[in-house]
């Protein structure tokens, strides 16, 4: 019987995506971005709440947007695991330039994945590390389990799956919408 690993993003944040910043302001905008609710009106599919609900265990990040979509979703977490948290985001050093926030994030992701490293260390490397350990902590959860949910990061999520087609894994589908899920199977 084949193993499955659902990898689902979280709901939709309350967060303001549309007044243009400059790149200084942008890590002020994800600290403020990390402890937003949920929009109000973010609902998840029906369907997702079966698929959830057919689930062995339940790992959330440890961010609380996780743990809002996991009790939308009608389940609680049986697990917070830092290493789901989202993959880091550079810090760009571009004056004057102002541009709504997930422009930025385009940006910081485009130059991360040319090698910039800021200078706090974060770098697209340090997020694939933190992506390998954690498909090995996965990994060693099926030695006990035939199907484990992640609720988790739309960048940490796709890093994940990455490290675990590496391994093996087979992906049966794959979405990065909120409440989108990529399926894995083994």
């Amino acid at each position: 019987m084949p193993r499955e690993l659902l990898l689902i993003r979280h709901g939709r944040v309350n967060a303001d995506f549309e007044t243009a910043i400059e790149a200084a302001d942008m890590p002020g905008w994800i600290d403020a971005y990390n402890r937003a609710p949920l929009h109000p009106q973010s609902r998840p599919p029906e369907r997702l709440k079966a698929r959830l609900a057919a689930c062995d265990l339940l790992l959330v990040s440890s961010l609380s947007r996780t743990a809002e979509s996991a009790r939308r979703l009608g389940r609680e977490p049986d697990r917070f695991e830092p290493l789901l948290d989202e993959a880091e985001v550079a810090e760009i050093p571009i004056p004057l330039l102002r541009l709504r926030p997930w422009s930025w994030l385009k940006v910081a992701r485009v130059m991360m994945t040319l090698g910039y490293r800021d200078r706090r260390g974060v770098s697209l490397e340090k997020s694939r590390r933190r992506a390998r350990e954690a498909a090995e902590m996965l990994e060693g959860l099926f030695e006990t389990r035939k199907s484990v949910a992640v609720l988790g990061h739309g960048g940490m999520n796709w890093l994940i799956a990455r490290q675990l087609r590496r391994r093996g894994w087979r992906q049966r589908e794959a979405s990065h919408e909120n409440w989108g899920v990529t399926l894995l199977e083994r």
